[in-house]
């Protein structure tokens, strides 16, 4: 019996091939899109989800009269933080600043180091291949190195406590070689180096990083227990302490660090409403083949049925 079911359903797909071939292919089509869709936002939506204490991980945003919060504060706000509040269990910031030429004997590669401060290791959740992460960045001239900057260097072997030579006069040690960093990251760091040697380095940073300047992504993890609004509630003072230039008004917050793929990324919405057209594509597709089965049976839709087929799944 089975048989005669696939035997009358190969027969009906063969008497209207052409309209049967165009449904197939319009419905893979489609299907194709959406699972497409399905893969990018299923990315997007987990984003720096690795990290073990997201939660609790936020980016200082700084903003004054002209200009709404965002990421970018003023140099010394991190230290003064960690001095003025308890809540703030680590902070570290972040920054890349130049291209340098790093050498190993008669081989040199052109890097530009993530300059961070030495609770990075604390705040993100970057495992270390090699290395100890609690003193991986204590040193200010030592160097962090990924996982493929080390095997283009050194092969397989093993990196820690060699040196390399950076620029024409500074030698750096290597202290650590991340793990291989997750797909759905939103940074994929080359080597990490000390915030310090960049400050003294004669870079200009010491000259531009004062209160009133703000360039500097800056990070915070905050203790357990500690709400996000209420942490937030202490900036209006700490603004009117440390900021001289009151005329600014300058006004700080926080994000979610792992919400800024949301952010910074204007596609994450287009994929998203793309992924709801594809499904309405798919539900106008599915209607247009039981609407051409009511009308050939004589039974036609009621007037606004297919408003309510549309809109009835969401």
């Amino acid at each position: 019996m089975l048989g005669s079911y696939f035997k009358l359903a190969f027969r009906n797909l063969w008497k209207n091939r052409m309209f049967s071939l165009i449904n197939v292919v319009s419905l893979s089509l489609c299907l194709t899109g959406v699972i497409a869709l399905l893969l990018v936002v299923s990315k997007l939506v987990n984003f720096d989800d690795f990290h073990e204490h997201g939660d609790r991980l936020f980016i200082v945003n700084q903003g004054d009269k002209s200009r709404k919060p965002s990421s970018g504060i003023a140099y010394p706000a991190l230290d003064q933080l960690k001095r003025d509040f308890p809540e703030v269990e680590a902070g570290s910031r972040s920054l890349q600043w130049d291209s340098y030429i790093f050498s190993n004997g008669e081989d040199s590669w052109s890097i530009v180091p993530e300059f961070v401060d030495p609770d990075f290791l604390r705040v993100f959740t970057y495992p270390l291949k090699y290395g100890d992460a609690s003193t991986a960045l204590t040193d200010k001239n030592s160097i962090i190195l990924s996982d493929q900057m080390a095997l283009r260097m050194f092969g397989d072997r093993n990196p820690v406590g060699k040196t390399l030579q950076m620029g024409d006069s500074s030698l750096v040690t290597i202290s650590g070689v991340l793990e291989k960093i997750p797909g759905a990251s939103s940074f994929n760091y080359a080597a990490l180096m000390p915030m310090q040697w960049l400050y003294e380095s004669g870079s200009g940073l010491k000259e531009a990083g004062n209160w009133e300047n703000a360039f500097t992504p800056t990070y915070i993890l905050l203790r357990e227990g500690v709400g996000k609004d209420v942490f937030e509630a202490k900036f209006p003072g700490f603004v009117q302490t440390h900021f001289s230039n009151q005329e600014m008004q300058h006004r700080m917050n926080l994000s979610q660090y792992r919400d800024l793929i949301r952010i910074y990324v204007p596609q994450y919405r287009q994929y998203v409403w793309g992924l709801q057209a594809h499904r309405l594509l798919f539900i106008d597709h599915r209607y247009g083949q039981s609407h051409k089965s009511d009308s050939c049976s004589g039974d036609g839709p009621s007037p606004g049925s297919r408003r309510t087929k549309s809109t009835g799944l969401f």
